[in-house]
């Protein structure tokens, strides 16, 4: 079995409208997360560092790096 070898928090960010109206967003990463954050714990942190931007959350994501294979 893989394990998680780095952990990624992603903060998708409304920002404004785009010339034909539509929604636009940006991205805010925060690295170097410990990766045994259960996804609960890892909400809880998102959903503070959401309310620090300026624009309103409309995302929280978890991203994991495994590696598949042996590794040296």
């Amino acid at each position: 079995m893989a394990t998680v070898q780095s952990t990624k928090l992603i903060l998708k960010i409304v920002a404004g409208k785009t010339s034909t109206g539509a929604q636009s967003y940006v991205q805010r990463t925060f690295a170097n997360i410990t990766p045994t954050l259960s996804d609960e714990e890892l909400y809880a942190i998102g959903s503070k560092l959401g309310a620090l931007q300026a624009g309103l959350v409309s995302e929280v994501r978890r991203q994991d790096v495994k590696a598949l294979g042996e590794t040296a």
